[in-house]
């Protein structure tokens, strides 16, 4: 595997309570190695008021590694990891590569630490891994698709050719949706450039289920300066709109997870959380 940071870089010291901390100490039912004593006061608060946002998260992740998984299998090689966060194991280059030994990643965020941390990943996954693949790193806002899209590590790891799957697992509920550049557009933006038969994948807090403990988890993290945006299932179709929704995978039933395509039903109301995986109509030009 190739990577354009091959030796270890020092991660900043950075204590700072941040959203990426704030996920992953979810993520891991609060036993994160990148959490602070800040962030965890934090996370007990939210989950006092809102259970189910732990286990969601977990569940999340799991949903977007398997899906992407499950698109490898199908023959999609590329995937851009959309506010990847910290890494975590399975890392998702590794996940995809089990199917197709030729797979490109590229991480996304806007967090350094993150990134100092993914660099270490992928360049001690170097040393070990000389398959074909490749994977790569960007700092970046992901709100900004052009900056993202027209970086040198994004052209020199992704072929727009082809099939990508873009991966935005818990990262959309951090997203304010100001009026002059509304999500949608922000999305569209990714939308429009992508190969025919290329993928979304989504995961993304409601307050469908339960609005007055979402509200309350809600208002702890705006105070500690962490906001979330809760979206309605409507407002989360609208984001893949115009792609075709795939049926969720039978072999994975999630309990705080729920399919978006599909009407809230009294068995999942500890739901926190809207999952879809979305494909773009069409056939790659490059793949007939």
């Amino acid at each position: 595997m190739t990577h354009s940071t091959t030796a270890e870089v020092d991660v900043p010291a950075d204590e700072a309570p941040s959203i990426a901390r704030l996920q992953d100490c979810l993520c891991h039912a609060m036993n994160s190695e990148n959490s602070v004593k800040a962030v965890r006061a934090v996370a007990r608060k939210v989950l006092r008021r809102e259970p189910a946002i732990g286990p969601a998260a977990a569940e999340a992740r799991e949903f977007s590694e398997m899906a992407a998984y499950l698109l490898a299998v199908k023959g999609v090689k590329q995937f851009v990891n959309l506010g990847c966060g910290f890494p975590a194991k399975p890392h998702l280059h590794e996940t995809v590569q089990a199917a197709q030994r030729d797979t490109r990643t590229l991480y996304v965020d806007n967090d350094r630490v993150v990134m100092a941390h993914v660099n270490n990943c992928l360049s001690l996954h170097c040393q070990s891994y000389s398959g074909p693949a490749i994977a790569d790193s960007l700092l970046a806002d992901i709100t900004e698709p052009e900056t993202v899209l027209e970086s040198p590590q994004f052209r020199d790891t992704i072929d727009l050719r082809l099939p990508v799957a873009l991966i935005l697992d818990s990262t959309w509920h951090f997203l304010p949706d100001p009026p002059d550049r509304p999500l949608r557009h922000v999305m569209a933006a990714y939308k429009e450039v992508v190969a025919p038969s290329s993928a979304i994948i989504l995961t993304h807090l409601t307050s469908d289920f339960d609005p007055k403990a979402m509200g309350k988890a809600a208002a702890v993290l705006a105070e500690a300066r962490l906001p979330i945006y809760p979206r309605s299932q409507r407002e989360i179709l609208d984001l893949v709109h115009g792609w075709r929704i795939l049926p969720p995978a039978k072999q994975a039933p999630y309990r705080y997870l729920h399919p978006v395509q599909k009407a809230p039903a009294d068995g999942s109301l500890c739901a926190a959380a809207y999952a879809v995986v979305a494909r773009k109509p069409g056939v790659s030009e490059a793949l007939r």
